[in-house]
């Protein structure tokens, strides 16, 4: 079979409308593999509705999805999985009852004679996993409900990357941590990067993009309204941006 050389994925002239609402305008990006791309724009702007589209959550009106080149038609977060595309969303999703390794490994747990859990299995599975990402965890055994805001994230990341995706979305993964839980994190989305993996990383603080992404594309009301190499920008003009959309609409209501 012949290695696709274009995009790992292609979104290209995304639309939808909840109703009145026209959430999605022609949308596009692009993301190659082994890249981070970020993501930004105001409240509104469409960011975590295009990801909904490519994640299968939220069916498109109009438009193309491509992955390795393939035009792919997403009816539900299933269909999307299948084609290699994993999420973490800012509520993670895990479990805070449960232990690290249960979180890790929930659904594809070791199990002897295939019918008995292996307790010890799982545990040393759920550590390999952790060592491998350079994840940093007391134990596999700590329930994720006594663990710090970045420890979570971790785990939801390792969890995420342990299904191999070709394509991880992440929303606000750094929110509300501290800074030396962020630096972690943001670390952790480079090295899952430089498997081959291409990130979607959508945030509002902005100097994290300069931290750890290689593009930024940024969206307004619903369209895509610039991309540039992150090293092309600063936090000023990122800024600048963003909000040049909102001064345009001021200018507009005035006119």
């Amino acid at each position: 079979m012949t290695k696709h050389s274009g995009p790992l994925v292609e979104l290209t002239d995304i639309s939808k409308s909840f109703g009145a609402v026209r959430a999605l305008q022609g949308a596009t990006l692009t993301v190659d593999r082994g890249e981070v791309v970020g993501l930004v724009g105001d409240n509104g702007a469409g960011k975590s509705t295009l990801m909904k589209v490519l994640s299968g959550v939220v069916v498109p009106d109009s438009g193309s999805i491509r992955i390795k080149g393939e035009e792919c038609r997403f009816r539900s977060p299933a269909d999307a999985h299948r084609k290699g595309v994993a999420t973490v969303y800012q509520d993670l999703a895990l479990c805070g009852s449960l232990d690290v390794a249960s979180n890790l490994l929930l659904g594809l747990e070791p199990r002897r004679l295939g019918v008995f859990l292996s307790r010890a299995e799982l545990h040393r599975t759920a550590q390999r996993v952790l060592s491998d990402l350079r994840v940093k965890i007391p134990s596999t055994r700590q329930v994720i409900e006594d663990m710090s805001g970045g420890q979570r994230q971790s785990v939801a990341i390792a969890r995420a990357v342990i299904h191999e995706p070709d394509i991880l979305i992440m929303d606000e993964p750094t929110a509300a941590l501290a800074v030396a839980e962020v630096e972690a994190v943001l670390r952790l989305i480079r090295r899952v990067a430089s498997e081959g993996v291409a990130v979607i990383l959508i945030t509002h603080r902005l100097q994290d993009l300069f931290t750890v992404c290689d593009r930024i594309d940024v969206m307004y009301e619903g369209r895509s309204v610039a991309s540039a190499a992150a090293d092309s920008l600063t936090i000023e003009s990122l800024v600048g941006i963003i909000t040049q959309g909102e001064m345009q609409r001021m200018q507009g209501t005035h006119d």
